[in-house]
């Protein structure tokens, strides 16, 4: 099994960082590989809407969605670990995955779909409004969650409880079929 760690920043507050090397270090030795794919070389440019993606086949002012999309299709499984706020989703993952989301749409395809996804939100405070997004941008490419959860929204306290019970959820019982 190979599992797509997708994420942003990770900083050392609430040990992180930490915690994503000790769970890639655990699912090696369990057989299960990582591959880790991070948005953070997307430029924060919004989607100017010039339908040059149409001819290209991907967004000309930032190639990473296709990349993504290539790197997903390749593996079982996707982890999404993002920091949230009140007013949304971090910017980096939002772009990536929007880009993602309208290359699968204009294509007229769902290259990621019957695929377990979960996401980790980092958020002190609020987080519902991003975990709406980044559950609905999942649902559009097609992912469908884990029995169990989908979108789990934490403190820096607890982040490295709620990463592995993510990981488990999507790395056991592989082969179990589920809907969106």
């Amino acid at each position: 099994m190979k599992l797509l760690l997708v994420h942003g920043r990770l900083r050392e507050r609430g040990g992180l960082r930490a915690a994503v090397e000790a769970l890639t270090e655990e699912l090696r030795k369990n057989g299960v590989e990582t591959e880790p794919f991070s948005p953070l070389k997307t430029e924060n440019l919004l989607c100017s809407g010039c339908g040059a993606c149409k001819g290209a086949g991907l967004c000309v002012a930032d190639p990473r969605a296709k990349e993504f999309l290539r790197a997903a299709d390749g593996c079982d499984a996707l982890l999404f670990i993002s920091s949230g706020s009140l007013f949304g989703l971090d910017i980096d993952m939002k772009n990536l995955l929007e880009r993602a989301v309208s290359l699968a749409l204009r294509r007229g395809d769902r290259p990621l779909a019957g695929k377990k996804a979960a996401a980790l939100l980092l958020c002190r405070s609020g987080g519902r409004k991003s975990a709406d997004q980044i559950a609905a941008l999942l649902q559009k490419l097609g992912l469908r969650p884990p029995e169990g959860g989908e979108v789990t929204v934490t403190g820096s306290d607890e982040s490295v409880q709620a990463l592995c019970a993510l990981a488990r959820l999507l790395t056991e019982n592989g082969e179990q079929e589920g809907s969106v």
